[in-house]
């Protein structure tokens, strides 16, 4: 009798294992679905073999096969996307509704399809995720829900009453609601959060907002933000900090992610016919834009697991806010503390330590400030990545002694910023959160050239940079100004090259130069990138002028408030 209850305990086991690999074999799963649907996040409702994901759509793209040798097998993929409830422990855990990439793998020595899932490209409840038993739902109405398990409201698309007869994931990643006349009444495309696919515009008044850390994809500290004037990433603080501007010759409506070629990825302003950046693809079938948990934006191509950071040409390391977390100084050699400081035993999101005080002054009399009090303890050498923005300075025109006046009557300052503009004055800045300092301000405040030693001919550079679509390298990256406008000086060298051609029949007329600047004609694409007879400019780093530097001079607080 053991014996067979054993047996039928074992065949019972059997029977369950071999149901879940005809789960992962047998699924069919569907691109669109009609009104009305509704989907449970539990295993009746949505099978899942895979864990972490419950599919409940699902576009393969046509003509993206991929085909690679993985040992002694030839594997074929197919990139596809996906929307459906995804968390990223696996059950029990928040839950979300999102859009995610999803290869799917098949070898010619096996008929079983293998799914693999790539980054989240669009998510619904970010700051509300929801747990087991979540419903979403196509209601009659045209209306798409997500409600938590108790019937709350997390989440809609507000679409009632539009003639919706249904839900369709496109192949571009996109995902649809539909009417009856086949128009499309609502799509994620139109509401990002932190990527875009190529096709996917980016309108003026728009952000992408990154997430807390790879794990956590509810918003987070950082994000990118669109306006009429160009392109801005900023930090979140009560006073966003700017940490990177990217200025547009135009008037901009949108920024939009494209296939430049079936080999590269642009980035381009609505305004504009030329990119505004480029990057080579192993191949166009899975790649998207994506801004991260750490304020970078990067270009990932999922066929060769890479990314490209977009902004290397414009930020070093240390001009990320976070880079060395709270009051860390960042050099080229790593991080370190100040005086008076020292590293922090708890990291943050993104598992880096900052520096916290030593002995913690605080405000003995709130109301009433004493700066004879307390005092700060100058540092040389340091500056903000605040820099980049006049505007966050709390005193423009102002001197040191002011700047300094203006911490210590301050509860909350705990850093000074001085930026000297001549001999006696400058812009005070007092940032908050201080986040991470620039340990490298007497190099900045010299001329430095980006090149090597022995990169004499500037001029030959230029014409390669141009060959290589890669002007934009050729702005100085520690003059405010052109970085301000830096799609100004970009345009300009490019009138430059024109007027430098060899073959004087080639060159623009002055009427030409003129319509160019007035932004009626483009620049001629077509040039001759070869110079004849270069005129040698020698790239000193000597000290810059007196009334011309623009150092920051911090000083730390110390001393009771």
């Amino acid at each position: 009798m053991s014996l067979l209850r054993s047996f039928h305990a074992d065949l019972q086991l059997l029977l369950i294992l071999s149901f879940g690999y005809f789960i992962q074999a047998q699924i069919q799963y569907h691109a669109t679905a009609p009104v009305p649907a509704r989907w449970t996040n539990n295993n009746l409702s949505l099978p899942s073999p895979f864990g972490s994901v419950r599919i409940i759509l699902l576009n393969k793209k046509p003509n993206a096969k991929i085909t690679r040798i993985q040992g002694t097998s030839l594997v074929e993929s197919i990139a596809s996307f996906a929307c459906g409830f995804y968390s990223f422990y696996g059950e029990n855990n928040p839950t979300y509704f999102a859009i995610t990439l999803a290869k799917i793998s098949k070898s010619e020595s096996s008929a079983e399809e293998i799914f693999s899932f790539g980054n989240l490209i669009w998510v619904a409840n970010r700051n509300k995720p929801v747990g087991d038993n979540a419903t979403l739902e196509l209601l009659k109405d045209g209306d798409l829900v997500l409600k938590d398990a108790d019937g709350t409201l997390i989440w809609s698309t507000g679409t009632s009453n539009t003639s919706v007869i249904g839900m369709k994931m496109m192949e571009t990643g996109n995902l649809v609601l539909y009417n009856n006349r086949n128009k499309v009444v609502w799509e994620s495309f139109d509401y990002p959060t932190d990527a875009l696919l190529p096709g996917q515009k980016l309108k003026a008044g728009g952000k992408l907002v990154a997430g807390v850390s790879k794990a956590n994809w509810s918003e987070g500290s950082f994000y990118l933000s669109v306006t009429s004037q160009g392109l801005f990433a900023f930090y979140k603080a009560d006073i966003p900090q700017l940490y990177f501007n990217f200025s547009a010759p135009r008037t901009v409506e949108s920024i939009e992610l494209n296939y430049y070629t079936s080999r590269s990825l642009s980035l381009s302003w609505s305004s504009e016919l030329n990119p505004v950046f480029t990057w080579p693809l192993d191949t166009a079938n899975m790649s998207y834009m994506k801004f991260e948990p750490d304020g970078h934006l990067r270009i990932y191509d999922d066929n060769t697991y890479e990314s490209v950071d977009l902004l290397a040409d414009f930020l070093d390391k240390c001009d990320y806010p976070t880079t060395c977390g709270n009051y860390g100084l960042c050099s080229n050699t790593g991080c370190s503390c100040p005086q008076g400081f020292a590293l922090d035993n708890v990291t943050d999101a993104q598992g880096k330590r900052g520096c916290s005080e030593i002995n913690s002054t605080k405000c003995q009399n709130p109301q009433s400030q004493n700066p004879q009090s307390q005092y700060l303890l100058p540092y040389q050498d340091v500056y903000h990545f605040s820099y980049i923005d006049p505007d966050a300075a709390v005193l423009k025109g102002t001197n040191r002694e002011n700047c300094k006046e203006a911490c210590l009557k301050n509860c909350s300052c705990k850093v000074a910023l001085f930026q000297y503009l001549n001999l006696s004055f400058g812009n005070c800045f007092l940032p908050s959160p201080v986040l991470s300092l620039i340990r490298d301000g007497k190099e900045r405040n010299n001329y430095q050239s980006s090149f090597p030693e022995e990169c004499t001919l500037l001029l030959p550079i230029l014409m390669k940079k141009a060959e290589e679509d890669r002007l934009i390298y050729m702005v100085d990256k520690s003059c405010q100004d052109m970085q301000l406008h830096i799609s100004e000086a970009v345009e300009l060298m490019r009138v430059a090259i024109w007027c430098l051609q060899s073959d004087f029949t080639r060159r623009p007329s002055m009427e030409m130069v003129v319509k160019v600047l007035e932004g009626t004609m483009d620049v001629e694409t077509n040039v001759d990138y070869s110079i004849q007879s270069p005129t040698r400019l020698a790239a000193t780093r000597g000290q810059a002028e007196l009334g011309t530097s623009t150092t920051l001079e911090p000083e730390f607080l110390s001393g009771p408030r």
